[in-house]
């Protein structure tokens, strides 16, 4: 599996990927997840960031847009900014039963008012420049701390991994979009 190109692959070999074994460069397969993630919306038009239909809620609200599903990313990165250094100082990682007792579905749903009033513009930036604070912040996990069972799930998630399941709508959505105005160059 080291030889994929992870910046083109289809996200089914990609999600095939042991990536906490094997001897795979963390910051350099987050490296090029972050920035196939950040290219999938280039071109689109701010209008086409709010069409509902990218996916249902799983929680039985609205359905989401692109906007909903970087902004919520985006969300989750502030929370990894703040979880990450509390534990690196002795508190505990989290857990699933820290999320609505594990109802991930329901407890992003709740969130969602929170991003839900962002302009694009607003959650473009939100999410580039807590990218950049989340990788500063989880290059001072200790590599063998990093790897840990307790630590690499939630450091994986925050950095591929949930960056990784939004591509699996992002991408056909962005192509729905781009059909639906004939092509890059046309108007939604």
């Amino acid at each position: 599996m080291s030889g994929i190109d992870l910046a083109t692959a289809p996200l089914g070999e990609i999600e095939a990927i042991s990536f906490g074994t094997g001897g795979r460069d963390f910051f350099a397969d987050e490296q090029v997840v972050w920035e196939r993630f950040d290219r999938s919306w280039d071109g689109l038009t701010d209008p086409e960031w709010y069409e509902p239909g990218a996916a249902p809620s799983g929680a039985g609200g609205p359905d989401w847009s692109l906007l909903d599903h970087v902004a919520h990313v985006a969300w989750w990165q502030e929370l990894a900014i703040s979880y990450i250094p509390r534990a690196l100082d002795g508190e505990a990682w989290p857990t699933e039963a820290d999320f609505a007792g594990g109802d991930f579905d329901a407890f992003n749903e709740r969130q969602r008012s929170e991003w839900a009033a962002l302009s694009a513009a607003e959650v473009r930036a939100r999410i580039g420049s807590g990218h950049e604070r989340l990788v500063a912040i989880a290059r001072r996990i200790p590599p063998d701390l990093l790897m840990s069972e307790e630590v690499f799930p939630w450091a994986f998630f925050a950095l591929h991994g949930h960056q990784l399941d939004h591509l699996g709508v992002i991408e056909p959505w962005v192509a729905t979009l781009r059909a639906r105005r004939g092509g890059a160059g046309g108007s939604f």
